[in-house]
């Protein structure tokens, strides 16, 4: 029984000295100390789960071995409860030096900070991110104290309340050593947020000038960075919203999930994970709605704690994505790697600095803002990469394209000319067939004609002789299909000479060309019924092939007269001559009978009636084309059934040399 008492002596010994050396160690601030760091094995915290202490009971006797002491950066843990913190500095300077405390996160909603009196109370200082900033009494954006520190020992209490997730961390510093650390700090901070800016300016302005919605995504989620550092540095609660302290509550989620979601949207559209990885792009849009569920719930359903660690997800599959277009031949997403690259390295060095694996400073406490400030950089640098990329896509693409332009140009090139060849021996071939169909027709015509005219001459003279009126009867018939087909032979001579003949150019006299067609077509019966008009105007004399010239004219106008319209009071034909800049415009207006549409192209076919019980040949327009033709001029029909038609032609002077040698 001896020997168990004293084992359990022995322990409550041991377990005692343990706990001691928990104890925290007292601050000593020399005339060589200009800041202390309040963290570890310096700091006692004491957990109030029930927020219910006062500064006397934690800082009595009962509760003074109640407090423990962490390695590990100090938070409260469980955000219901208080929490207490003591250090005790002890100022052992020869000469007097003023001294500052300050805690970093600013992200405490409510503290209390207790220092004695020197008489057995305190001097209570109330502060954190629920007052407006105004009422701080150093304007910076941590929470900043003088501290009055009497000679002899003397403890220090902390009542901190948050929320959140906060850090309990802070410094005690001389004023040199405050001021110099402040305007390093705000300098850098500013020269990042400078950067934030000018980036976001600069593709802004790319985005309007390239319409490339991945300009605007990189904007945004460079601008939502900027928001969310804002809301961690404490800037954003000094100067952009110092009196509403309410919006530091809601600033932080809102800029966290813009970021995420940004750069989500930026890596597909930088990657084209959409055509190039469609089932990379399936995750990513997955990874918006998850995450944008998760944004939605945090403020319908508060409880839910959310990590920043969770964000790690997204944010990791959208440098996997880089990473896979790389490693797929994608020369563009090498800047995009090096840039989540040095994101995911500032963070990791972040994390190592608040689990003290790292001494901190300036640069290991921001340097997730340095990771951010290269990232920004690189993936800027990684937009004008792309651009040139793609240009040199562009570019070799041309050149593909021109190159094959080329070859194709040979080709066609070389088709042509097997076609040209081709085509130029049918050419001849049509043409000496044309030629000798139109000397087999000239040659028929011709030797038609003459036994014709026996045909007719001989009925003639039977219709004279012959008394029974049935032969008289069979005579006439003949005599009619005989003059019939003299006309056709006629009309084919004349189409026939007009391709074969030589042009005779000589000086055209409209006006008597008119008048003696006019005078040769009095016979018709039609004739006194259509008044027909002329007027010519010229700026010059008209050369041209005179026998052609009257062919055209004798058909148009006899066309005119045969088919008026006879419902009409008073038929017309207006013939107007215009001759300037070495063009003669001839217009032959008449009120007849009209052609349909459908048949003003074929009018001047050969053989082509409008009307099959016609008596014509249907070689009259056809004619006048060919004429035309060989004038080398053009013929138009403007018409409408009922109102009339209007015949165009056009015709060029022949060269002025040949003129004046004919004058």
């Amino acid at each position: 029984m001896a020997v168990y008492y004293r084992f359990i002596t022995l322990t409550i010994f041991i377990f005692a000295g343990a706990y001691s050396a928990f104890a925290s160690t007292p601050i000593y601030l020399g005339d060589e100390t200009d800041s202390y760091s309040l963290k570890g094995v310096v700091v006692d915290y004491l957990e109030d789960k029930s927020d219910s202490l006062s500064i006397y009971d934690v800082s009595s006797y009962d509760y003074k071995n109640l407090y423990s002491t962490s390695p590990h950066v100090l938070g409260n843990k469980n955000i219901s409860s208080a929490y207490w913190l003591r250090f005790t500095p002890i100022d052992k300077t020869t000469h007097k030096r003023n001294w500052l405390v300050e805690l970093f996160d600013f992200r405490i909603d409510y503290y209390e900070l207790y220092m004695p009196d020197g008489h057995g109370h305190f001097v209570v200082h109330k502060g954190g991110a629920i007052y407006p900033f105004s009422e701080r009494e150093y304007i910076h954006k941590n929470f900043v104290y003088d501290l009055k520190l009497p000679k002899q020992s003397s403890t220090i209490y902390i009542k901190i309340k948050a929320n959140q997730p906060v850090a309990f961390i802070g410094a005690i510093r001389t004023y040199k050593d405050f001021t110099a650390y402040a305007t390093t700090e705000y300098f850098c901070l500013a020269l990042f947020y400078g950067i934030v800016v000018a980036m976001s300016l600069y593709n802004i302005f790319l985005f309007f000038a390239l319409r490339d919605w991945t300009y605007l995504f990189y904007v945004l989620y460079v601008f939502s960075i900027g928001i969310y550092t804002f809301s961690q540095d404490g800037l954003g609660f000094e100067y952009l919203w110092p009196n509403y302290p309410v919006l530091n509550d809601y600033v932080y989620p809102v800029s966290v999930y813009s970021m995420v979601i940004w750069a989500l949207f930026y890596a597909r559209s930088f990657l084209n994970t959409k055509v190039l990885f469609p089932i990379m792009d399936k995750v990513i849009i997955g990874l918006i709605l998850v995450r944008t569920a998760l944004f939605v719930s945090e403020f319908f359903y508060p409880a839910i704690s959310y990590s920043l660690w969770v964000d790690l997800v997204p944010l990791f599959v959208a440098y996997m994505a880089g990473v896979i277009s790389f490693s797929s031949g994608h020369r563009m997403a090498r800047f995009y790697v090096l840039a989540f690259t040095t994101l995911f390295g500032g963070f990791i060095i972040t994390v190592m600095e608040r689990l003290h694996l790292i001494e901190d400073s300036i640069l290991t406490v921001y340097s997730f803002n340095f990771g951010v400030f290269c990232e920004m950089i690189l993936l800027s640098l990684a937009l004008a990469d792309r651009i040139k990329v793609l240009n040199f896509d562009k570019e070799t693409a041309q050149k593909g394209i021109i190159t094959q332009l080329r070859e194709n140009e040979l080709l066609k090139d070389k088709v042509n000319l097997e076609l040209e060849d081709k085509v130029r021996e049918r050419t001849k071939e049509l043409e000496f067939k044309n030629k000798e169909l139109d000397t087999f027709v000239y040659r028929a015509s011709h030797d038609i004609k003459g036994p014709l005219k026996s045909i007719i001459g001989l009925t003639s003279i039977g219709l004279k002789d012959v008394k029974d009126p049935a032969a008289l009867n069979y005579f006439e018939h003949i005599l009619k299909s005989s003059k019939r087909l003299d006309h056709l032979v006629a009309d084919l001579l004349a189409v026939t000479q007009v391709k074969e003949s030589r042009l005779k150019l000589s000086k055209i006299d409209f006006e008597k060309t008119i008048k003696e067609i006019l005078y040769s077509l009095d016979h018709l019966p039609e004739y006194a019924d259509v008044d027909v008009t002329y007027s010519i105007e010229a700026d010059d004399d008209f050369f041209s092939d005179e026998k052609i010239i009257y062919s055209v004219f004798q058909n148009l106008i006899e066309n005119a007269i045969k088919y008026r319209d006879t419902k009409k009071e008073r038929s017309y034909l207006k013939i107007r001559v215009l001759i300037m800049d070495c063009i003669a415009t001839i217009e032959f207006d008449d009120n007849g009978l009209g052609i349909e549409q459908e048949n003003a192209d074929k009018i001047f076919d050969m053989f082509y009636k409008v009307n099959e019980s016609s008596s014509g040949s249907g070689l009259g327009l056809y004619m006048v084309k060919s004429s035309v033709e060989r004038l080398e001029g053009s013929i138009k029909l403007q018409s409408s059934p009922g109102k009339g038609s209007v015949f165009t032609i056009k015709l060029k002077n022949n060269p002025a040399e040949v003129r004046l040698a004919l004058k």
